[in-house]
């Protein structure tokens, strides 16, 4: 049995929010838009945890706001993942991919509820993450 702990962030620059598409060759959920952020590493806290992940994956720097839910979901039968989500701003636009993601894009709310993979869809409606962003 695995129990995995990620931080993820909505990240806000002005009045849009950042998505990143994940590699063709992902090993989980290939081609699917998400926000930014990861897995812990052992030691490490959340919010350090979310910073490294973010300036690894985009080349960005956050500051972070505030925590918006705690979800666990089962991604195999004997993996479970405890996802802490988050909000977050930066003044940073430029945004440099690592290879984990092929694509990046600034979307407004719409483009979040169009782009978003149904799964994370599903935990901001539950948890009206919309309510709060601009």
């Amino acid at each position: 049995m695995n129990i995995l702990v990620c931080a993820k962030s909505v990240i806000v620059n002005k009045d849009r929010m950042l998505l990143l598409q994940r590699a063709r060759d992902a090993r989980i959920s290939p081609d699917e838009w998400e926000i930014a952020g990861g897995t812990l590493e052992f030691g490490e806290s959340p919010a350090d945890c979310l910073i490294r992940e973010v300036s690894e994956e985009a080349g960005i720097r956050i500051d972070i706001q505030r925590i918006l839910y705690a979800a666990s979901v089962m991604i195999a039968p004997d993996t479970q993942v405890i996802g802490l989500t988050y909000l977050s701003t930066t003044g940073d636009s430029r945004i440099k991919l690592s290879a984990e993601h092929q694509a990046f894009k600034w979307v407004d709310k719409a483009g979040l509820r169009g782009l978003l993979f149904r799964d994370m869809l599903c935990d901001f409606d539950k948890y009206r993450v919309f309510d709060i962003l601009p």
